[in-house]
């Protein structure tokens, strides 16, 4: 058994998985009952022990599979890989069909050649440019023909029994992150918005959505709110403000950094501003593994997108690539 209950009035179960390949060791699931429904946040990894594990804890907990829905807060692997696996054919999901369109072979395909022009442009050298793009390519798991998808729209109600959930818009680890807030007992569902010992990347939007804004917004609201965090990965946190005003000053800090780097450092590209900034790792650039190398190149342009959205800096264009000085 690797479920413990977290919650009752309603009963919420924390199932813990194993990761392979990741820098976070485990990933949660988390299971919803009141009176004869029963809701599932998020489905883990593909993984055979995953799956091991998630059919024998839900087979322990008498989960009825005819009142059984589920809720994605977002479309990495790590959240939604066992569907198939797991669930039976029409089950009703409920996520973002934003998100869920970006998985798509067509969409791919497009997202990746933007990345690529991005790339380009901000002087990043062509051997990491092919090594990046492979790295951030999104993996449908999920299928119109086998699940009932619904789209998940912020501000909208998810009923459980006799419990109502609010969806709320958490835009930043992905495009159209999504968590779910239970107002009675200030449970938040909050997927990889707000981790424990771990900062969450920030995706990049080839949409105009400035994704860094986005997510200094949501975490500074969070502020107002007693919350429980029931994060994606790691312990439930019943006092959750010191770790979210954390965040918020990791991420406005970083961007105050890109800014100052540009001021002292005019006309420089986008890949040397993020190479030269502070980015917590001790080995060189080069010696940094290529997985790590390409979220911080996204997540530097997320912080670049973020000034000039703010207008707080300009792009100057030399030959192919841009360059950046201060508004």
């Amino acid at each position: 058994m690797t479920f413990r209950k977290v919650f009752e009035h309603p009963d919420v179960y924390q199932i813990i998985l194993p990761m392979i390949q990741n820098s976070l060791p485990t990933v949660n699931v988390y299971l919803i009952h009141s009176k004869n429904s029963w809701l599932m946040v998020d489905a883990g990894p593909k993984t055979p022990d995953a799956l091991e594990i998630l059919s024998k804890d839900l087979k322990e907990l008498k989960v009825d599979f005819d009142a059984l829905e589920v809720f994605i807060t977002h479309q990495h692997f790590d959240h939604w890989g066992l569907l198939k696996d797991l669930l039976p054919k029409g089950t009703s999901v409920h996520l973002s069909l934003y998100d869920y369109d970006l998985s798509g072979e067509s969409a791919n395909g497009k997202l990746e050649d933007l990345y690529q022009k991005r790339m380009k442009q901000e002087g990043v050298p062509k051997e990491e440019r092919e090594a990046y793009t492979y790295v951030h390519r999104y993996y449908r798991l999920a299928d119109k023909k086998d699940f009932k998808l619904v789209n998940a729209h912020p501000g909208d109600e998810l009923q459980v029994g006799d419990e109502s959930f609010k969806i709320v818009s958490a835009s930043g680890h992905t495009p159209d992150h999504l968590v779910l807030y239970h107002k009675r007992s200030g449970m938040y569902f909050c997927g990889d918005q707000v981790l424990v010992g771990i900062n969450p990347s920030i995706d990049l939007s080839f949409d105009g959505l400035d994704l860094m804004g986005n997510n200094l917004k949501r975490l500074k609201s969070l502020l107002d709110k007693e919350l429980i965090l029931m994060p994606g990965h790691g312990e439930v946190m019943h006092s959750p403000h010191e770790r979210i005003q954390a965040l918020y000053e990791h991420h406005f800090t970083r961007t105050q950094d890109f800014y100052k780097r540009i001021k002292e450092h005019p006309y420089a590209s986008g890949y040397d501003l993020i190479r030269q900034n502070k980015w917590s790792i001790e080995d060189s650039w080069d010696k940094v593994f290529f997985v790590k190398r390409s979220l911080i190149i996204r997540q530097g342009f997320s912080y670049l997108n973020h000034l000039l959205e703010k207008n707080m800096i300009e792009t100057i264009e030399n030959g192919e690539q841009m360059r950046y000085k201060i508004s």
